[in-house]
């Protein structure tokens, strides 16, 4: 279709690997998503409320300001030591890591029921966790997919986002007229299923063979890549070694002439640091 061989058939592992990896896309855009929703729902109000108009119970709105603020100091955490964390321990043990900080955040939002610290400190975790699941799970898309379906594959990623925001808006929709606080308990139980899944999917998939590379782990990284491509009987891994190990050379070149004092004073980072916070700003 449209000229385009995309091949998706010798890339099944592949793909399969990359949307497992993309259980943190369902949780950036679920997250998104039903949070506004649980707001409006009465029974929320019931629960937190702390004063009346009209004789029902309303949200006060620094409560509101602070509850949903939250999130972004751990988006903002999760996403400054995704890197490290990255570089250190890999892909897979950061998704692990992610994914428990999901579940235990949804799980705090789930049993608390009027405590405002205790729905903050929720808030917070999850959004560790998300900040941590948008890096790696791109980051080991972008690694793991082939080339001729690397592009596809990263599409996917903002097709599950919004997919998830569907099913979000579905789901407090469909619950609003639940009377007890299962009509918002239920919308973030959805954050306590998808670490789970996550937990029972990525024993199955491999460790990016980029890092394997990037640490020396040239049989690792061999064995990464025969997985990624176990359904290709004549796939020879030694190309995609030697340019895995080409760009690791040149990473270890460019890295000692960067700084972070280069994304603010060289005005070519600086014009890309701006280009990319614009970007991810219209969250």
């Amino acid at each position: 279709m449209f000229g385009i061989n995309i091949g998706f058939k010798y890339h099944k592992w592949a793909i399969l690997y990359c949307s497992i990896s993309a259980i943190g896309a369902f949780v950036f855009g679920y997250d998104n998503t039903y949070y506004s929703g649980i707001l409006g729902m009465q029974e929320f109000k019931n629960d937190y409320g702390n004063y009346y108009v009209d004789g029902q119970k309303v949200l006060a709105t620094s409560f509101t300001s602070l509850a949903t603020s939250s999130i972004y100091i751990g988006d903002m955490v999760g996403a400054f030591t995704s890197g490290p964390l990255n570089d250190r321990f890999g892909r897979r043990v950061v998704l692990w890591i992610t994914s428990c900080l999901v579940l235990a955040g949804g799980a705090t939002q789930t049993a608390d029921t009027h405590i405002e610290g205790v729905i903050v400190l929720g808030r917070i975790l999850i959004g560790l966790g998300v900040g941590n699941f948008t890096v790696t799970s791109l980051l080991y898309m972008r690694e793991v997919a082939p080339l001729d379906i690397r592009s596809p594959a990263l599409y996917m990623y903002q097709f599950i986002q919004s997919c998830s925001q569907l099913v979000a808006s579905g789901t407090t929709q469909g619950t609003n007229e639940i009377k007890s606080s299962l009509s918002y308990k239920l919308p973030v139980g959805g954050l306590v299923i998808l670490p789970l899944a996550a937990f029972a999917l990525l024993p199955f998939i491999p460790e990016s063979p980029t890092w394997y590379a990037f640490r020396g782990r040239r049989d690792d990284a061999e064995k990464s890549l025969r997985k990624i491509h176990q359904n290709d009987a004549e796939y020879d891994p030694s190309a995609d070694l030697a340019l895995l190990e080409q760009t690791r050379e040149y990473e270890d070149e460019q890295a000692k002439a960067s700084s972070w004092k280069a994304l603010l004073c060289d005005p070519v980072e600086r014009k890309k640091l701006i280009w990319a916070a614009g970007g991810m700003n219209r969250r």
